[in-house]
């Protein structure tokens, strides 16, 4: 009986919470527009139809080809994430498929070696999700880059131009993305603030999924998509425990940190560990035993070396894409 109540108990509380959190971030977002929507309305093609599960199956919508991918869409397996839905003619392709790939148990696999045949070519963002999928039937999964990387700077920066946000900052700004947190004891805080001081620079924290009640007020920065990709562009300098934070870091040949995540989410660092490495970058990983940030941060980046990595594992992803259409 103690046991059962501490359990209700516990589920009563967590739930009291949640409801909580969400009021304060309601409250948040209605203090911090960024712009989600129109950004998404103007610059992401789209039909005005959505999709439920039901929809998919009794009424799928008409193309030549079905692509999913890639942040954590296949955490499960379901009809819209692993394409269960649709003639059979249709072309069906995974595209960087992301997920925390050491948690998949044998119901995960078993469910997904059920939809995997329909697919005509699967490929993953991170090479730890190879193994998972021979597992599931996929030897012939391939590893490609992430969706973002397929864009080079200059098109990213077209957008910043067409807003109209190409300004730069008034003064020196070392520019932090962090996701992910619920108290601040879950970043090096202390230090991040510490080093934007010995830099005689602004910090601006843009905070995401959880983080918004966690920064303090003074530092939190939200700007509109195209403005955060104008703050990556002019930052003096990055630090993020974001995968998408660290991809534009060196999209834009920026300085930068990653601070590895910790707690629930700690399952995801694979993502830093695989695109740093493919980069020669794994320096560039948040070393917490090293004192100050200043001294690893200031460590020399080889960007010609970087570009070309990343330029050959580009052009290997778009060939993926190329020959996979033509199945």
């Amino acid at each position: 009986p103690k046991a059962v109540w501490a359990f209700a108990r516990s589920v009563f509380v967590s739930q009291i919470t949640c409801r909580k959190e969400r009021v304060l971030l309601k409250k948040f977002n209605a203090v911090h527009p960024r712009s989600f929507s129109p950004f998404f309305n103007k610059y992401v093609p789209h039909t005005e139809q959505r999709y439920s599960d039901a929809d998919l199956i009794l009424s799928p919508p008409a193309a030549d080809c079905y692509i999913v991918g890639s942040d954590q869409v296949w955490s499960g397996v379901n009809v819209r994430t692993f394409l269960g839905f649709g003639r059979a003619h249709v072309l069906r392709i995974a595209y960087a498929v992301s997920t925390s790939w050491k948690n998949k148990d044998e119901a995960w696999l078993g469910k997904a070696r059920k939809m995997l045949p329909a697919f005509n070519a699967v490929s993953v963002r991170e090479p730890e999700g190879l193994g998972v999928c021979m597992n599931a039937g996929r030897s012939d999964a391939g590893h490609v880059c992430d969706p973002t990387l397929l864009l080079e700077r200059n098109e990213y920066l077209s957008i910043v131009n067409r807003e109209g946000c190409n300004v730069p900052f008034s003064r020196k700004t070392v520019l932090a993305y962090f996701l992910n947190i619920k108290k601040l004891s879950q970043l090096p805080w202390d230090r991040v603030v510490e080093f934007a001081k010995e830099r005689s620079a602004d910090l601006k924290v843009v905070p995401l999924q959880g983080a918004e009640l966690a920064i303090p007020e003074e530092y939190v920065y939200t700007p509109s998509p195209a403005e955060w990709l104008n703050a990556y562009d002019k930052a003096d300098c990055i630090l993020t425990n974001s995968f998408h934070g660290t991809v534009f870091a060196i999209i834009m040949r920026k300085p930068f940190l990653v601070v590895l995540q910790k707690g629930k989410t700690e399952g995801e660092n694979c993502r830093f560990f695989s695109i740093l490495k493919k980069l020669g970058l794994e320096s560039r990983i948040f070393d917490e035993s090293n004192g100050a940030i200043s001294k690893q941060m200031e460590e020399p980046i080889d960007w010609d070396r970087v570009s070309k990595r990343l330029n050959e594992f580009r052009l290997h992803s778009f060939r993926f894409l190329e020959t996979a259409l033509k199945k």
